[in-house]
């Protein structure tokens, strides 16, 4: 995969998005990852592959990240055994994507 990286001097504006494409959709991060859109592709009746803004996501914006481990663990230690699946994430594959992101930014900064 290709990874790019484009920045500007923050004394414009400050801006962070991301954008991760993926065979089966795509996920957005605006406002420093206070918002995220997901989108899954979706066969349209001309046999088109296209992009369908998922309606409920599994992801909540980053507003309170803590709030939302301590819920999903407060869950996952009351008997809930699904309570990590509805992130949509779980902590080997974010582990496997801060390393790739880390591993960019350093052949960036190279």
């Amino acid at each position: 995969a290709r990874i790019f990286f484009e920045s500007f001097k923050e004394e414009l504006y400050q801006l962070f998005e991301s954008e991760f494409l993926f065979e089966k959709g795509r996920v957005r991060l605006s406002d420093f990852g206070n918002i995220i859109f997901l989108e899954k592709v979706h066969v349209n009746s001309l046999g088109e592959r296209e992009l369908i803004p998922m309606k409920i996501s599994p992801l909540k914006g980053l507003q309170s990240p803590l709030y939302q481990a301590i819920d999903t663990f407060d869950k996952y230690l009351n008997g809930d055994s699904d309570a990590f699946s509805g992130l949509g994430v779980d902590l080997l594959s974010a582990a496997s994507t801060m390393q790739i992101l880390w591993q960019a930014k350093e052949q960036a900064f190279a």
